[in-house]
């Protein structure tokens, strides 16, 4: 077709001028011939243009300047080129006029904003959104590093989409920095992008085969801890709340200072207690801080109900638990910087406090928890002590909901399907990220409470049955254990009715013989054990 045409070009005239010099469309030409719906011609008798006919619509497009000003040989053998190439694309299922992938984003982006509701689950909310902005940014970022930015989608190499998660893995992280991205966050922006691809070819902008192959990260691809559930454990949570509070009593601080700690104590305090979001407690409002209806007499005045009506997984949710001490406190710290709390009002529960002035409807953010949390750590030790384990744990202000997950089921006994409710997560989804951890951790209890392991729990007394000191229960524990385990041609452990025993091996007369080897100055009284067991034990005072 294209040979015929170009042969053609030789004897086919331009048509006769429509209209006057000063009309819009003169010489007027078909390619070939008037049923294929294509023809070119000159505008105000200058530039040369082409024009096809929409097979969809019927309509004619506009036309499109050819730039190759008034030569009329040069115009047709481009417009036939531009004929066959569009042809060819609209047999790969592409219909629409080529865009680039900025263009692809925008008019995406803007079809998914209109699918912004209020109510959930009849589109997308505007944190979604939000987020599929953010997930794409990532591939318009690869394509431009790439130098693709402006090509055609089409025209994009196919093949570039397998390393585009290998690439965001690869990336800085602007937050975080300690912590890599998770599998899941990385999968989550080629699952965006992919999606976007597959809006672009139900509207005929990509051919099907056109469509970027996307490969997902595998788990084992990358350094993936959160299947660790990084969390604090129960003496780290303590030492840390310990601090928070102690600096809110600080004299040497300014007032206000003092203030803020105080409310950063209260804001962790309700995150380890309820496993709240931080986006819940951002947003938390008075009037959702309820009376519990099904408490009695003084479970009532204990107790609060904390109303979530909108969650990031669409889970409405009431969490009650023993906090009101909480919400008094932070009514009492509010009236002391000049704030009257109506407790029925939409006023948020955490709000910025500045110095001379007020202003309720301003929170702190995620990042300046992010920032106390870490500071507070480094002052007592902790950050610098979880940075050096390996593999590194890495606390953050999110790490409360797994706290609260894991004790919930370690210490409490929940069940799957409550944590999750009290989370608002999916039975499976909870068991998945949780049971690990927790299994290996009840194990662990459970075995605390005998053998050798029951050693952190034993009551040792002195030779005339009276209890050590609590000084020196903590010491006699540590040498009864080394004694064992250092000692093992002396000392034996056995274990009658899930009770310690440390045995002696020698009779007491090979004892005191074995004894000999090891210096006067090491050894001190025999005390004896809660079961009835006496023991020498070195250095106790």
């Amino acid at each position: 077709m294209f040979m015929a045409a170009l042969n053609s070009s030789a004897e086919s005239k331009p048509t006769e001028d429509i209209g006057s010099s000063n009309a819009c469309v003169q010489n007027k030409e078909f390619l070939f011939g008037e049923n294929e719906g294509v023809y070119i011609y000159r505008h105000y008798g200058k530039n040369w243009y082409y024009r096809e006919k929409d097979l969809k619509t019927n309509k004619w497009n506009n036309g499109e300047s050819l730039k190759v000003g008034t030569n009329h040989d040069a115009a047709r053998t481009k417009a036939i080129q531009q004929y066959l190439e569009r042809q060819s694309k609209r047999a790969r299922g592409i219909l629409h006029k080529s865009i680039t992938v900025k263009e692809l984003t925008r008019r995406y982006l803007e079809h998914e904003q209109k699918r912004i509701k209020v109510t959930t689950k009849r589109g997308l909310t505007q944190d979604s959104y939000d987020g599929k902005i953010h997930k794409l940014s990532y591939w318009s970022t690869y394509i431009k590093e790439n130098g693709h930015e402006r090509r055609p989608i089409e025209d994009i190499p196919a093949t570039l989409g397998e390393l585009f998660a290998s690439w965001i893995d690869d990336q800085p992280k602007a937050g975080y920095k300690n912590k890599p991205r998770s599998v899941s966050t990385i999968n989550a922006a080629v699952g965006a992008t992919k999606a976007m691809y597959y809006w672009a070819n139900e509207r005929s902008y990509i051919g099907h085969d056109d469509i970027p192959k996307f490969k997902y990260l595998d788990s084992s691809a990358t350094h993936d801890v959160s299947d660790e559930r990084q969390t604090l454990w129960e003496k780290e949570w303590e030492q840390l709340q310990n601090h928070l509070l102690a600096k809110s009593k600080d004299k040497s601080l300014k007032e206000i200072d003092r203030a803020k700690h105080e409310q950063t104590y209260w804001y962790f305090k309700l995150a380890f207690t309820t496993g709240m979001r931080l986006k819940e407690i951002n947003t938390l409002r008075w009037n959702q801080v309820l009376t519990p209806i099904h408490e009695t007499e003084l479970s009532k005045k204990i107790k609060r109900s904390i109303y979530i009506p909108q969650t990031k997984t669409s889970r409405k949710r009431t969490i009650t638990s023993e906090v009101s001490y909480i919400f008094n406190a932070l009514q009492k710290l509010y009236e002391s910087r000049g704030v009257d709390i109506d407790r029925n009002s939409e006023t948020r529960v955490f709000f910025k406090l500045f110095t001379n002035r007020v202003d309720t409807e301003s929170w702190v953010g995620d990042g300046a928890m992010v920032t106390r949390l870490d500071k507070a750590m480094k002052e007592i030790g902790l950050f610098q002590k979880l940075e050096k384990e390996m593999p590194p744990r890495r606390i953050t202000p999110n790490s409360s909901r797994h706290y609260v997950a894991t004790y919930l089921k370690v210490n409490e006994g929940w069940s799957w399907e409550d944590i999750a409710l009290h989370l608002g997560h999916s039975k499976e989804e909870t068991e998945k990220r949780y049971a690990k951890v927790t299994s290996a951790m009840i194990t662990a209890k459970q075995k605390s409470k005998t053998g050798l392991s029951a050693i952190d729990t034993y009551s040792f007394n002195d030779s005339d049955g009276n209890r050590l000191p609590e000084e020196l229960q903590k010491v006699a524990r540590t040498l009864v254990a080394e004694s064992g385990m250092n000692h093992p041609d002396q000392f034996s452990y056995e274990v009658v009715d899930g009770l310690l025993k440390l045995v002696l091996l020698l009779p007491e007369e090979e004892y005191k013989l074995a004894k000999q080897g090891i210096p006067e100055e090491e050894w001190s009284d025999l005390l004896q054990l809660q079961d009835g067991t006496q023991v020498l034990l070195r250095n106790i005072r």
